[in-house]
């Protein structure tokens, strides 16, 4: 297995990576860390006697190949290979990427490391390395920060693979390192879990259905937010969980470190929370009314919250056909965005006419995958997808059931 871990310079890839082999080498795996910028100038040196930076851009590009090659001469012999990489650096008010399709083409999955930019800039004014980055300020970090992001994502995106997002919390990065290496088809093979997933749920049926609603519950199918009531139920500050998925970090490691951190509950403790946290769901009635409207022959809820708590509501209730969500007590699924947009992808992939609704950033990749995708927002807009509307020029996003907060896309009436 291949993995790159990319970030920006002095935002700890070395140290994580360093820490994780061990971690993994005393589970009883061989693994080989390929340390991307010394090993160039190295070969470098050897082959021109100059650093890496100094060569002319076709000589970097060669000795990249030539680099690629030996990460799969490391991956030949040894479990696990590690790689920390860059993407891009800064160079003359914009970013220069580095990046190649041969980076693209040769690792099995890609890590970000979306370090705190203020430790990242005292790291880099502490370090005894090179200091070409020195008087880069915590807003130029943020603005790196968000171009990597952004462009290695869309970039897994086009790969069909998750861009993992890891933060600066190492024992959690370690273990979720693991957790990806040992349990990746059972735990985080998206794909393969979605398509397994939509044969259980027509495997009863007698027939393949023509049609079917996706949609999100947590502020879709109701008005509010039943995680932060959890929380509250367990005496959590919701603070830890705005501090986990800051940024719009939603990936499979922010949702493994809510899963950590509630795991510490006893099943006692959870199912009194959420039991607590089901009965405060106030439920969206236009969208509940669409829910039973028989408009579709297989209505699907998925939600990124806790399906503990929905998972009564949305049976006797609401009268789902089936549901997909989080859970503490059997953690068979990890319901990440790209996990919605695969479930989708399913659906599709059997000749089924996908409708979804949802309400946030995690929704978006589904709602795009979809065949209709709309949008709803009861209490207000949400601002991560007002600046996704923004940049995205493509988008055919629709907004249903839009009365006060309406975003500037098309606007459906769904008796329509």
């Amino acid at each position: 297995m291949k993995i790159a871990i990319y970030g920006t310079s002095r935002s700890g890839k070395d140290y994580l990576i360093e820490h994780a082999s061990n971690h993994l080498i005393s589970l009883g795996l061989s693994v080989s860390h390929l340390k991307g910028s010394l090993l160039l100038n190295q070969m470098a040196e050897e082959s021109c006697g100059v650093k890496f930076s100094k060569l002319a851009e076709d000589q970097k590009y060669e000795l990249r190949k030539r680099f690629v090659d030996l990460v799969n001469e490391a991956n030949e012999s040894n479990d696990i290979v590690f790689v920390d990489g860059h993407y891009s650096f800064p160079e003359g008010g914009d970013f220069k990427v580095v990046f190649t399709d041969a980076d693209r083409d040769c690792y099995d999955h890609f890590f970000y490391m979306d370090t705190k930019s203020e430790f990242i800039r005292e790291i880099s004014r502490k370090s005894e390395g090179e200091k070409q980055n020195l008087e880069i300020t915590v807003e130029g970090i943020d603005c790196w920060k968000s171009f990597e992001k952004g462009a290695m994502s869309k970039v897994c995106d086009l790969l069909g693979k998750e861009l993992i997002i890891l933060d600066e919390d190492t024992t959690s990065c370690i273990e979720f390192i693991a957790s990806w290496v040992l349990s990746f088809d059972k735990l985080y093979n998206f794909e393969k879990l979605a398509k397994s997933a939509i044969d259980s749920v027509l495997l009863d049926r007698s027939g393949v259905p023509k049609s079917a609603l996706v949609i999100d519950c947590d502020n879709t199918l109701s008005m509010n937010d039943t995680t932060f009531v959890l929380c509250q139920e367990l005496g959590i500050d919701k603070q830890q969980l705005k501090e986990i998925y800051l940024g719009d970090r939603y990936t499979s490691y922010q949702f493994f470190k809510v899963n950590r951190m509630l795991g510490v509950f006893s099943p006692k403790e959870l199912k009194r929370a959420s039991q607590k946290a089901c009965d405060r769901i106030e439920i969206a009635r236009q969208v509940v009314d669409l829910v039973k409207s028989d408009k579709h022959e297989l209505t699907l809820a998925l939600t990124s919250g806790l399906l503990e708590i929905w998972s009564q509501k949305l049976v006797n209730e609401l009268q789902v056909d089936c549901s997909l969500g989080n859970s503490v007590m059997d953690s068979r699924l990890i319901v990440t965005p790209a996990f919605k947009k695969a479930i989708v992808m399913a659906l599709k992939s059997k000749g089924i006419r996908v409708t979804a609704l949802g309400d946030s950033i995690i929704d978006i990749p589904m709602l795009e995958a979809s065949d209709l995708g709309l949008l709803v927002a009861h209490s207000k807009l949400n601002k991560a997808v007002c600046a996704y509307l923004k940049q995205s020029e493509s988008s055919n996003l629709q907004q249903v059931f839009s009365t006060v907060h309406k975003y500037s896309i098309h606007q459906v009436n769904w008796s329509n």
